[in-house]
């Protein structure tokens, strides 16, 4: 274990934060214009589908009917409020990056150094990993499958009410998982990103604490 730990720390960042692959992914990325009309056209494009949708389960008020689109029915909820959120949870992700590390990591100790340079390391290569599978299960989703009408609620939609535009407006929301997936995602990076620079920051602080001496008083008053 020891010798995998030492490998990992001779691994260069490509910046100096060392949480960088969040920052570039999960911020900077996020924040391009091009993402931007994405997350917006997803926004508005769920809510109307969600909306039409209640309004067909309140019609035809069938059970069945209900519980077989339920699953994509939820997800659709929890699509608008991270692609609603997101651009106030980021606000959070930039607080925590401009507040972070009051003090230099360079003049704290050398173990406490490796050890967040380490953790930091294990968080990118999470974030890396999970980042690789989000695109891979997003793909998947995305591609034609047998039955995909008894799962996807948009697509009989589309096929009922929209015929002439049935295999356009198919192809379009399926792109959409794509950028959806990382929409979903994004949340859940932002605040461990967050956690993650005030864990490193309470490391930092009680080194600090270490170095301060104590009044002569106060040694007294312990021996």
């Amino acid at each position: 274990m020891e010798t995998v730990q030492k490998f990992l720390l001779k691994i260069k960042f490509h910046t100096d934060e060392d949480l960088w692959l969040v920052g570039i992914v999960y911020g900077k990325f996020f924040q391009t214009k091009i993402f931007k009309i994405v997350r917006l056209i997803v926004l508005a494009s769920t809510l109307f589908l969600t909306l039409f949708q209640t309004f067909l389960f309140l019609q035809r008020f069938d059970g069945i009917y209900f519980v077989k689109y339920l699953a994509m029915y939820a997800r659709s909820f929890f699509v608008l409020a991270t692609a609603f959120s997101i651009p106030y949870i980021y606000e959070t992700f930039k607080f925590a990056e401009r507040t972070g590390f009051a003090w230099s990591l360079k003049l704290a100790p050398l173990k406490t150094q490796k050890q967040i340079k380490l953790e930091a390391l294990y968080f990118n290569c999470f974030v890396f990993f999970n980042t690789v599978l989000t695109l891979y299960s997003s793909i998947l989703h995305a591609r034609y499958l047998e039955g995909d009408e008894d799962y996807f609620f948009p697509l009989p939609l589309f096929k009922e009410f929209f015929s002439q535009w049935e295999n356009t407006l198919s192809c379009f929301y399926r792109l959409t998982f794509i950028p959806v997936c990382f929409m979903m995602t994004a949340p859940f990076y932002h605040c461990l990103y967050a956690t993650l620079k005030l864990r490193f920051e309470f490391f930092l602080f009680l080194d600090y604490l270490k170095t301060i001496d104590l009044p002569e008083k106060t040694q007294d008053i312990k021996t």
